[in-house]
Order: C-alpha cells, then sequence, then structure tokens
C-alpha cells in the first residue's frame, strides 16, 4: 500500500468491508472480511483496525460475552489467519504481533 491510501472499514448490512484508497478515489480492491466464514462470525463485531505494521494489517473483532477474534491479513491480501480467545482482548489486541495465528479451519 503507498503511503498516499488510506483504508476505511464500511459496514454494508451487517459485513464489515475493507476499501483502500488513493487521493480519495476507490481502487476498486474491496475486501469482504467475513464473505463465505461461519454465521458464528457474524455475533462479532468489528472493534480494532491496525495498518501500521510493515508486513501486515489486524483487524479486531469482539463478541457480547467477551469473546474475541483478530484477523491477521498480509498487505498484498494473500491469506487470511486468526487468533481468538474467550477473553482478555485488550491485552490480547496491544501483543496482537506475538500471537500465534491459525487458518480459519484450525482456529475455529
Amino acid at each position: 500500500m503507498s503511503t498516499n491510501e488510506r483504508v476505511t472499514l464500511v459496514n454494508e448490512g451487517g459485513t464489515k468491508k475493507v476499501t483502500t484508497s488513493d487521493s480519495g478515489s476507490k481502487t476498486g480492491l474491496d475486501v469482504n472480511l467475513l464473505q463465505g466464514l461461519s454465521s458464528e462470525l457474524s455475533e462479532y463485531a468489528f472493534s480494532d483496525l491496525n495498518e501500521s505494521d510493515v508486513v501486515y494489517n489486524y483487524y479486531g473483532y469482539l463478541k457480547s460475552d467477551g469473546g474475541w477474534f483478530i484477523l491477521r491479513l498480509p498487505k498484498d491480501n494473500t491469506e487470511a489467519r486468526y487468533s481468538s480467545g474467550l477473553s482478555d482482548y485488550t491485552t490480547s489486541w496491544t501483543n496482537r504481533t506475538s500471537l500465534t495465528y491459525q487458518l480459519y479451519s484450525e482456529e475455529f
């Protein structure tokens, strides 16, 4: 991602989407972060975004009962990996770069 691009999270019908844009114009990359995933993830609400890491973007999601997951996407969007827990989201978000991330089928 170039330095003049920005990422905006948009709620479209309950689905979180990432839209990258350059100087306000849409580049055409829309990544539906929860597309095709289990309906159990629909219980999670978007909480945090961090794109300052050199290699990865991180997206944090929370459930009302304290459960959470963090989605890690490389800057080139080639793979999605997940880390999850039942509590202590704040600490996990702070330490997101050192968490263990797995494929969706392994994590959930």
